[in-house]
């Protein structure tokens, strides 16, 4: 659940700063992120 919430606020974020760039290079960023790859 904590993973879920993590991933949203992340993709919402995300959303809100990276609009220029493709979805499916977000999706990556965000797999990174909530994994604790970054």
């Amino acid at each position: 659940m904590r993973k879920k919430a993590t991933y949203l606020v992340v993709r919402s974020f995300l959303e809100l700063m990276l609009k220029g760039i493709p979805l499916v290079e977000i999706r990556k960023i965000i797999e990174l992120a909530v994994s604790g790859g970054m």
